[in-house]
């Protein structure tokens, strides 16, 4: 997640973030997911999702 160990964008433990796959963006139909943030690290953060 580019900008995330500069606090860009704020992302902390137990916010959640809609997600989608880069190839659908192209298409009408989005399907977004729901990941919920685990853990912040420099550049890298760890989402859970339900199944």
């Amino acid at each position: 997640l580019p900008g995330v160990s500069e606090n860009r964008p704020s992302v902390l433990r137990g916010d959640h973030l809609l997600l989608t796959k880069s190839e659908e963006v192209k298409h009408s139909t989005v399907t977004k997911y729901k990941g919920y943030v685990h853990k912040v690290e420099l550049d890298r953060v760890k989402l859970g999702f339900s199944r």
